[in-house]
């Protein structure tokens, strides 16, 4: 994919500052509670229950009408801006020398990521939002490159002169949910952990008028707190989140993203659709459409929209009735994929971290239904067609989305047992219902690990992918994972150093399996429990 010119020209900076090279991050551990603050454009988030009590549904139920409902107007003029997350990965690690124990675990490290958000500008004719996230976009990088110089630099003292070391860990994670010319909107998370504090999660709110450059607040878009706080009580049956949702509704501390069709709440993972509940969301934000675009089932795994461009409304309805079987209604009539497509692993359930999506493409209209299974816990999908009010399967993979709101760009990550078990991610378009990776390689984010003997490999170019000439990675470098190809079992280590200028990437062969440059893993690196 296209980077912004403005975020190459800010990461020629930064690098020159800090050991930062761009991966990609498994499943967001969620945190159990929430410190929220108030600045003049943004609203933070309140108190979040772990991922294992975030029950936020009662049984669900199904919009069956045997006739379709008249369209709410849904129009196509808006411009999608090619918007992505980049996330910009600097760790630097070492084993404890004070730590007899240690041996056969992870490693001591420091580790520093920052997600930005990634826009193409125009310089010529900027628009001046995109200005605006560009600029902020410089300044998170460059502060992200300042601490992890200020910690790697102390980090890499005390590993040369024995003294104990440290764990040093720092985050910010973006989530988009729009990118047009009319709305951007994206949550931003961040936590830092160090020895001495006990600091929590902070939640902020970035929704804006594209056009202006104004925040939109709460009042902009809940037109009736009372009606949000009565749709939570009926739809919320955990009682802790409930109280902490109705408390920041109350105090308008909610932290939401603005969706084409709804409002998604960030500390519940659930979206609050705009059709049926016109008399407490301000409509006019909702409704219209670039030409591609994706729209995310709510909690009840419903979605109402006008899905064949025929200007009414059409309902859809996805449910699980068996262990392996997927039924999908759309406006009454039933389509149900069972073994004949889906393979045995034990179960499905739905899990409210995993979204399911309709994504609008220029080539057709494709349901995803997200699922996780109920033999080894992960998470898989299954990719259907809508055409001509009919639902046909396309495609059955393990993994999950990371990153869906634009269809020609979709963060997909993918499972790999081997060397361990990596997670890699790749950016994609659909392509007759399949996704289709932009490069061979995906982006792995591991910890540190200490090579125990020699490793041998190609001197590897991340930002051209070009191949060069052989390399020997000594025994008892620090490396890192940061790239994975599930097709060539090939992988990349990264070669770490407290400073940036003396790190490198080097391509290695694998089995896939166990095997790395023709030797057991667990021969060749200290503390690699997992990958990815």
């Amino acid at each position: 994919m296209k980077k912004a010119v403005s975020l190459l020209l800010t990461m020629t900076m930064v690098l020159s500052l800090a050991a930062c090279g761009k991966s990609e991050e498994t499943k967001k551990p969620k945190k159990p509670k929430r410190t929220t603050t108030t600045e003049a454009t943004e609203t933070e988030k309140p108190t979040e229950q772990p991922s294992d009590t975030t029950e936020t549904t009662e049984e669900p139920t199904s919009a069956t009408s045997d006739t379709t409902a008249p369209s709410q107007g849904v129009t196509h003029d808006l411009t999608a801006y090619e918007a992505e997350v980049g996330r910009y990965y600097c760790v630097y690690g070492a084993i404890d020398p004070t730590d007899d124990n240690q041996y056969g675990t992870t490693l001591d490290r420091v580790e520093v990521s920052c997600d930005v958000v990634d826009v193409m500008l125009d310089y010529d004719n900027p628009e001046p939002i995109l200005k605006q996230i560009d600029e902020e976009t410089f300044t998170e990088l460059f502060n992200a490159a300042t601490v992890f110089n200020q910690e790697a630099a102390e980090f890499a003292a005390a590993e040369k002169s024995g003294r104990e070391l440290s764990v040093y860990y720092k985050t910010r994670s973006v989530d988009i949910y729009r990118a047009d010319s009319k709305i951007f909107s994206y949550v931003v998370e961040e936590y830092e952990a160090k020895p001495g504090t006990n600091n929590e999660p902070v939640y902020t709110m970035k929704n804006f008028d594209s056009a202006t450059c104004a925040p939109i607040t709460f009042e902009d878009v809940i037109t009736d707190p009372d009606a949000l706080i009565a749709y939570v009580q009926e739809n919320l049956s955990n009682a802790f989140v409930l109280d902490d949702t109705i408390n920041a509704i109350k105090d308008k501390s909610l932290v939401f993203g603005i969706l084409y069709d709804g409002i998604y709440l960030y500390n519940i993972h659930t979206k609050i659709p705009a059709i049926g509940n016109e008399n407490m969301l301000n409509m006019s934000l909702f409704t219209a459409t670039p030409e591609c675009y994706s729209l995310m089932l709510d909690a009840h795994q419903n979605l109402e929209w006008d899905l064949d461009g025929d200007g009414n409304n059409d309902s859809l309805f996805v449910q699980l009735p068996h262990d392996d079987s997927i039924l999908i209604t759309i406006n009454a009539e039933e389509y149900e994929f069972g073994p004949e497509v889906l393979p045995e692993v034990g179960g499905y359930y739905f899990n409210s971290y995993y979204a399911s999506y309709v994504f609008f493409t220029h080539e057709g209209c494709y349901l995803l239904v997200q699922m996780s299974t109920g033999e080894d816990d992960y998470s898989v999908y299954a990719i259907f067609e809508l055409k001509d009010g009919k639902a046909e399967f396309k495609d059955f993979e393990y993994g999950w989305l990371a990153d869906a709101h634009d269809p020609n760009n979709i963060e997909v990550g993918n499972f790999y047992s081997g060397l361990g078990f990596i997670n890699a991610r790749a950016r994609c378009s659909i392509k007759d219902g399949k996704f289709v990776p932009y490069s061979a390689l995906g982006y792995v984010y591991t910890m540190p690990y200490q090579a125990k003997t020699d490793i041998k490999g190609k001197k590897f170019d991340h930002t051209t992918m070009d191949i060069g000439d052989d390399v020997v990675i000594k025994a008892g470098s620090k490396v890192t994972i940061s790239y994975y190809s599930g097709e060539t079992k090939q992988v990349v280590l990264r070669v770490l150093d407290p400073a940036d200028l003396n790190q490198y990437d080097v391509l290695v062969e694998t089995d896939g399996e166990r095997l790395i440059d023709g030797k057991n893993v667990d021969d060749v690196l200290e503390g690699i429990l997992w990958a990815g």
